[in-house]
C-alpha cells in the first residue's frame, strides 16, 4: 500500500490560525512599542521647537528694534511665526509688528 496522506482536520486548521494570530499579536506589540516611543521623542520636538521658536521671535524684534525694521533681512522674516510684515502700496516700506498676544500660545 502506498504513503496516505490525512486533510487537516479542524482542530488542525484551527491551531495554524490561532499560531499565526499570536505571530501577528507580538508583531503589533513591537510596532506599538515603536509609534509610543516616536510619538513621544515626536512631542518632545515639538516642546524644543516651540521653545526655539519662542527665543527666535523675541530676538528678532529686539535685532529689528536696534537696526530698524528696513534694514531686517527678509531670510530672517521666513522663520518668525509671531510677526506680522505689513508692505506699503508702493511696496518700498515694510513695517515688522509683533503679535504678543501669540507668545501665550505655545
Amino acid at each position: 500500500m502506498g504513503n496516505i496522506l490525512e486533510f487537516p482536520s479542524n482542530t488542525v486548521a484551527a491551531d495554524a490560525l490561532r499560531n499565526n494570530l499570536v505571530r501577528q499579536i507580538d508583531d503589533l506589540d513591537d510596532i506599538y512599542d515603536v509609534l509610543d516611543a516616536l510619538h513621544g521623542k515626536m512631542h518632545e520636538l515639538e516642546k524644543q521647537c516651540n521653545e526655539m521658536e519662542l527665543s527666535y521671535d523675541q530676538e528678532l524684534g529686539r535685532y529689528a528694534d536696534k537696526v530698524g525694521t528696513e534694514n531686517v533681512e527678509v531670510q530672517f522674516l521666513g522663520y518668525t511665526s509671531r510677526h506680522m510684515v505689513s508692505i506699503d502700496a508702493d511696496g518700498e516700506n515694510f513695517t515688522l509688528t509683533i503679535q504678543e498676544d501669540m507668545f501665550n500660545e505655545d
